[in-house]
C-alpha cells in the first residue's frame, strides 16, 4: 500500500507540475508548446498506466520507483519500435516522464550548472522537461548523441530560439 501510495503522489505531482508549466508556457511559446505539457499530463492521468504501475508493485513485489521504471521503459521500448519516425520520437517524452517521476519519489531536486557564460549543451539525450530547466540560462545551442529531429524537445528548442543537433 505504501509503494502504491508513493506512485500515484508521484504522478499527481507531476501532473500538477506539467499543468502549471503548460499555463507559463502557453503566452511565452504559444499554444502548440503548452500542448506538449498538457498531453503529458494526460498520459500520466492514464487509469491504465497506474494500474499497470500498482500490479507491478502487487504481483511482483517491486517498489515505486521499480514499478515506474519497469511501465515506463516497456513504454519506451514500444515507442521505439513503431514504423512512423514522429511517433517513434514520443520515446524520449517516456523516458523523460520516467525521470521526472524517479526524482520526485527520490525527493531529488535536479542539478543544473549555474551558467553564466554562453554555453552549449552536450548531452546523450534530453526530454522536453529537462530542456525547461535551461529556459532562462545562457545555454545558446544543444548536442546531443541520441535524440531526433521529431522529438518534443527539438520542437520546443526551435521555438526557444535554441540550435540543436541530434545523433552526433
Amino acid at each position: 500500500e505504501q509503494e502504491i501510495t508513493k506512485a500515484t503522489q508521484a504522478l499527481e505531482q507531476l501532473q500538477s507540475q506539467l499543468a502549471t508549466l503548460a499555463d507559463s508556457l502557453s503566452q511565452q511559446y504559444g499554444k502548440n508548446i503548452s500542448d506538449i505539457f498538457n498531453g503529458h499530463s494526460l498520459l500520466l492521468d492514464d487509469a491504465e498506466l497506474l494500474e499497470s504501475i500498482k500490479q507491478q508493485i502487487i504481483s511482483q513485489h517491486r517498489t515505486a520507483a521499480e514499478a515506474i521504471m519497469s511501465v515506463f521503459a516497456d513504454m519506451s521500448q514500444q515507442y521505439q519500435q513503431l514504423d512512423d519516425t514522429y511517433l517513434q520520437a514520443r520515446y524520449i517524452d517516456i523516458d523523460d516522464l520516467k525521470n521526472q517521476l524517479l526524482l520526485l519519489l527520490s525527493a531529488t531536486n535536479p542539478l543544473n550548472p549555474a551558467l553564466t557564460e554562453p554555453t552549449i549543451l552536450l548531452a546523450d539525450n534530453l526530454g522536453p522537461l529537462e530542456l525547461m530547466r535551461y529556459k532562462d540560462t545562457p545555454v545558446v545551442g544543444i548536442a546531443l548523441s541520441n535524440g531526433s529531429p521529431y522529438s518534443h524537445t527539438c520542437i520546443i528548442a526551435a521555438k526557444m530560439g535554441l540550435p540543436m543537433l541530434v545523433n552526433l
